[in-house]
């Protein structure tokens, strides 16, 4: 049985578009400068999730912020949740004239103070194991930065693997907002 060429040759792999289209994604040109981070280094607003509360974010250099927040988890039980997370930003996967949309990876630490006795099973801990939780975070996340208005919209999941009152592990999240200073 014979094989004809143009049969064998007709289209090319879904693998070399896909890079082909990455590399085009990632070596076009910018449409338009964020203020975020870049002279408007400073964002204070609200997160819902784990924490609900108050939402900080430094941009330290470039691609580099640090990411703090305090509020109530509700998670494992009623506490005060407080976490410090490094970012590290990449290429904005979007890039428009009006808003560019960057992926964050990072990592960071996080602790909790139980407002009332319970179940830890979340942290790995056994039923009424103390009330202070310690634990490592791990946050994916996505960001919506405005070009025009110092305005930033954050989605994120966080896995996490808690240490103290035990050794488990735990998925988070939470959206958010910040205004830039």
């Amino acid at each position: 049985m014979m094989v004809s060429r143009k049969q064998s040759s007709a289209s090319p792999s879904p693998l070399l578009a896909a890079l082909v289209c990455t590399l085009v994604v990632v070596a076009s040109p910018s449409a338009g400068a964020s203020q975020i981070g870049a002279g408007r280094d400073f964002g204070l607003g609200v997160t819902l999730g784990a924490p609900s509360g108050v939402s900080m974010k430094i941009f330290l250099a470039g691609q580099h912020a640090l990411d703090i927040a305090v509020g109530v988890g509700f998670f494992g039980g009623a506490s005060f949740d407080a976490h410090v997370d490094y970012h590290f930003y990449t290429k904005p996967l979007l890039r428009h004239s009006h808003f560019d949309l960057p992926l964050y990876v990072g990592v960071g630490g996080r602790f909790n103070f139980w407002f009332e006795d319970g179940d830890r099973h979340y942290w790995g801990g056994k039923s009424k194991s103390g009330r202070v939780g310690v634990g490592v975070r791990v946050p994916v996340g996505v960001a919506f930065h405005f070009n025009k208005v110092p305005v930033d919209f954050f989605l994120e999941i966080v896995p996490g693997l808690g240490v103290v009152p035990g050794v488990g592990v735990h998925l988070d999240g939470a959206i958010g907002a910040r205004y830039f200073f």
